[in-house]
């Protein structure tokens, strides 16, 4: 295709920017002054040169893409007309963006830190964190990214591997040599993860068992509880583990599975019928726990006359939830998961004990109210030795206005609320996010994504704890035309190849983290003074449990101090550092939840609990009083509204609040959006999390969650010490009143004086 005259011209700004970076560069150079960032820049923008000339010349197989999408459908032709000018276009936005950052570089108006250069052969997991020449790194590369030189230098280079039960070929469990022999062959030592698939199954299991399916879900085609699925996967882990054991292929682990998932409520998505060894495991679990099956009647209000004739209907209708046998269902369903994820770790580790495993969680099963899932976290986190996930965020949705919206402009709690809760379950676990969905996602897909936001997502999520992702998703082969995949998918139009300015705030935000790693690593660790508790036995019973447990975790999230979790088995099983446990909206505990409350309420902790909490067991009926968690550190609230000045004043009686204090100080008016007309005109939206780092400096890092720029204060809560304010990220020193953007980022060093 002949170019236009419009297109030669910003062809030609391109390259007259990128020369003119250029020489700012060596002048920079000679300074001894790093200019990584800037080397990235000049990259990106030559893999944007050459898929934009694609792009042109390609313009009708663009279309499609577009046609998917639920919004762009109508503009397609047009959007993929202007597709490669709309790359020309943005490259020279961020060409300007960094040559004005290096002229300020240049003339002493800012400092940077330089950005280490991380070796993927070298990196290694260290005290639940990538290490890498002795420094903490955050690693970043892109699902389907091609593996070729360009595309790893700068966005990842992470070396994966697959294992699938088709590799057993037979009845007789024989191997498929080739696949056994390219694994047995692979000297490649950068890090990475094995992926075991569930899905790709081969038929002889089918021949021998014709229901071998009855009970697959979607990335699983087959039935857990069939005795075969253990012979199939045995056989696998025994013929192929070995020949990993030493490789840096499985240093990030085994994924034991991708994206799980068992529902069994009627109307949920990806629900379905059971087995028959699966409702045979139920009658023995029940008699189990039950002992009799008149103490089951009793409960059930049913008249079976054994364990043997008991029967229900699976998919289960939603009306029962909180009735006795929806409780003893899903509770079952939970225990075969973890009971199946407990065998395929240790049948790996039986070849290779020091192997790592992880599951790829997604955590919107856990932060929804959904309990027919068949995922119990906390208990899939304990089996293994990574904290794997793919976790979610967005600022729009293909499905309209989203609850977050009223008060935030980005959904920033997904992410931050699971990771905390995770991280509490396993404190010294790496978080490995291996399918990042914050760039786009299903319901998420913008073709000029903010910036901004990308940077903020990015940027919190790695103060909760998000050592390394995989972003979802690298489109485009290194010629320039998109992956091929049978669907012309509209997530492939709106990913990173395909939006210069999305792509370097990407990069940029990584190189950044990094280049502050070790502070970046104090707030990861930062301990969580407060603990909200989490009851699985509420979050099952309870249609809107864990809606609640989100506006207690959000009313107390903007005061600086992190957050986390408690259960009875972290209260039984972990060093108590924490100061208070927050009890709202729970009623429904077993006993064994109430014993654990009630010890760490006698050795002295402090509990707050409003009055709709610990009032029944799992199925309904009222707890002995006498049980209850009592002493003169037990505090009952009767709404939120109060609670954070009570824990405030309890972290400060403990010698555990925060060396300083961050205020909001911009009126409620500027705040407001009245479209969303629940908006909370008085809710903080600048999200701060505070860590010291030694004992006059403090690390603070700052996060705009709301719709407008906010006005904030930081003072000291040591007397009236006055305080030094150097904002790390530019080297300039700040006034202790600072006006931050929406989705705007800060990371401060402050100093009492």
């Amino acid at each position: 295709m002949v170019q236009t005259e419009v297109q030669i011209e910003l062809q030609a700004k391109i390259v007259d920017k990128v020369e003119k970076l250029k020489s700012l560069m060596a002048i920079t150079q000679l300074n001894n002054i790093d200019v990584s960032r800037e080397r990235m820049t000049v990259h990106l923008t030559s893999l944007f040169i050459d898929w934009a000339i694609w792009d042109e010349n390609n313009i009708t197989k663009n279309i499609p893409y577009y046609l998917d999408h639920p919004v762009y459908k109508d503009s397609a032709q047009h959007l993929a007309e202007s597709l490669p000018d709309f790359q020309r276009k943005s490259l020279i936005i961020v060409l300007d963006q960094a040559i004005e950052e290096l002229q300020q570089v240049i003339s002493g108006a800012i400092s940077r830190k330089p950005v280490p250069e991380i070796n993927w052969s070298t990196v290694d997991i260290i005290d639940n964190q990538f290490i890498d020449n002795g420094q903490p790194v955050f690693l970043g590369t892109y699902t389907w990214k091609t593996d070729e030189t360009l595309s790893n230098q700068y966005f990842g280079n992470l070396h994966s591997a697959y294992l699938a039960p088709s590799f057993i070929v037979n009845k007789e469990l024989e191997i498929d040599f080739q696949k056994h022999f390219r694994i047995e062959s692979d000297t490649d030592q950068r890090i990475g993860q094995v992926f075991i698939s569930h899905s790709s199954i081969p038929e002889w299991p089918t021949e021998l068992d014709p229901n071998f399916d009855l009970g697959k879900r979607l990335f699983s085609n087959y039935d857990i509880d069939n005795p075969l699925a253990k012979t199939l996967f045995s056989a696998l882990f025994k013929s192929y583990v070995p020949l990993f054991k030493d490789k840096r292929s499985s240093k990030l682990g085994y994924m034991l599975f991708n994206e799980p998932s068992f529902f069994t409520q009627a109307d949920s998505w990806n629900n379905g019928a059971v087995s028959a060894y699966t409702k045979a495991n139920f009658k023995e679990w029940l008699k189990g726990k039950h002992q009799s099956i008149g103490h089951l009647n009793t409960l059930w209000h049913t008249n079976f006359k054994s364990f043997a004739t008991l029967d229900i209907e699976i998919p289960m209708q939603s009306n029962l939830r909180g009735s006795p046998v929806w409780f003893d269902w899903m509770r079952f369903n939970q225990y075969r998961v973890t009971q199946w994820f407990t065998f395929l770790d240790s049948e790996i580790k039986k070849y290779d004990p020091q192997a790592k495993t992880h599951i790829k969680l997604m955590p919107w099963l856990w932060n929804t109210d959904t309990r027919d899932h068949g995922l119990d976290f906390e208990s899939l986190l304990e089996i293994t030795d990574i904290i794997g996930f793919d976790a979610n965020s967005q600022y729009s949705n293909f499905r309209g206005v989203q609850p977050y919206e009223a008060n935030f402009s980005f959904d920033w709690q997904s992410a931050a609320m699971s990771f905390d809760f995770f991280s509490s379950v396993q404190p010294e676990q790496l978080l490995w996010d291996s399918e990042n969905h914050f760039f786009n996602n299903v319901k998420f897909q913008e073709r000029d994504i903010d910036p901004d936001y990308v940077r903020a997502i990015y940027w919190l999520a790695s103060t909760h704890g998000l050592a390394g992702s995989s972003t979802w998703l690298w489109g485009r082969n290194l010629d320039g035309s998109i992956i091929s995949r049978k669907k012309q998918n509209s997530e492939f139009i709106t990913e990173v190849t395909h939006q210069p300015i999305g792509l370097h705030s990407l990069t940029r935000t990584l190189m950044d983290i990094n280049a502050h790693g070790a502070d970046i690593q104090l707030l990861r660790k930062a301990p969580k003074s407060i603990r909200i508790f989490y009851s699985e036995t509420s979050a099952i019973n309870q249609p809107e449990y864990m809606t609640t447990i989100r506006e207690t975790y959000q009313s107390l999230y903007f005061e600086g101090v992190a957050l986390g979790f408690v259960s009875q088995n972290i209260i039984n099983n972990q060093q108590n550092d924490w100061q208070v446990i927050v009890i709202t909206n729970t009623p429904n505990v077993t006993t064994d939840e109430l014993k654990a409350l009630s010890r760490f309420a006698q050795s002295g902790g402090t509990i707050f609990i409003d009055n709709n909490s610990l009032l029944l067991n799992e199925y309904n009926q009222k707890h002995d009083i006498t049980s209850y968690p009592k002493g003169k550190n037990v505090f009952h609230l009767t709404n939120l509204t109060d609670i954070t000045r009570q824990i405030n004043k309890t972290l400060l009686d403990k010698g555990n609040s925060p060396a300083i204090t961050l205020t909001e100080l911009t009126t409620p008016s500027e705040n407001y959006n009245p479209v969303h007309k629940h908006q909370d005109k008085t809710h903080k939206t600048i999200a701060w999390r505070v860590v010291q780092r030694d004992a006059k400096t403090s690390i603070v890092s700052i996060v705009n969650t709301g719709h407008h720029a906010k006005a904030f204060s930081l003072k000291s809560t040591i007397g009236n010490t006055p305080l030094s304010i150097l904002n790390l990220l530019t080297g300039n020193h700040e006034n202790p009143v600072i006006k931050l953007g929406k989705r705007k980022t800060l990371l401060l060093r402050v100093t009492h004086n």
